[in-house]
């Protein structure tokens, strides 16, 4: 069981820390819905330090192997999930830089008082899932994908049967 860890942000990136460390896919309560299976693993990193603009920064790192649901079969799906964001912690909301002046990667929030680490690492792994998790065709087990067109009645054909 993966113990959580409540940091103050400002000091946890004044200090540079970090925190490396890995979790079981089933210590992210809000992954449950998307997991086929518990197995899996999902190596983390959690640094803080201070930009060339002297902003504070965490960036947050994850890279996860994964058992997702095959949303077209209902099957397990293995997949690697990977990556990186940066949150810059300003002091208020006036501070919060206008939507088109956004970098890609970096999202710039209000520092909370705390953070939690495993709402972090949570947080990232669910915005890095795919939008829709699906084995290739050939590979998913779903045994209508295989079946011809031309096996299939027509409705049409049905419905002239129930005529006659």
């Amino acid at each position: 069981m993966f113990v959580d860890l409540t940091f103050d942000p400002l000091r946890f990136t004044s200090l540079k820390q970090e925190h490396r460390g890995s979790c079981l896919p089933e210590d992210l309560l809000g992954l449950a819905e998307y997991l086929y299976s518990n197995s899996g693993v999902v190596d983390y990193t959690v640094k803080g330090f201070v930009n060339e603009n002297n902003m504070p920064v965490i960036e947050v790192a994850v890279n996860a192997q994964l058992d997702l649901i095959c949303q077209r079969c209902l099957g397990g799906l293995q997949s690697n999930v990977s990556s990186k964001t940066r949150l810059i912690l300003v002091k208020d909301e006036s501070n919060l830089p206008e939507v088109e002046d956004e970098i890609e990667g970096e999202d710039v929030i209000v520092t909370p008082q705390s953070m939690s680490l495993i709402h972090l690492v949570e947080e990232e792994v669910l915005l890095a899932l795919p939008i829709t998790s699906v084995h290739d065709s050939e590979q998913c087990h779903r045994s209508d994908l295989n079946l011809d067109s031309a096996n299939k009645a027509s409705p049409f054909q049905v419905l002239k049967n129930l005529k006659s």
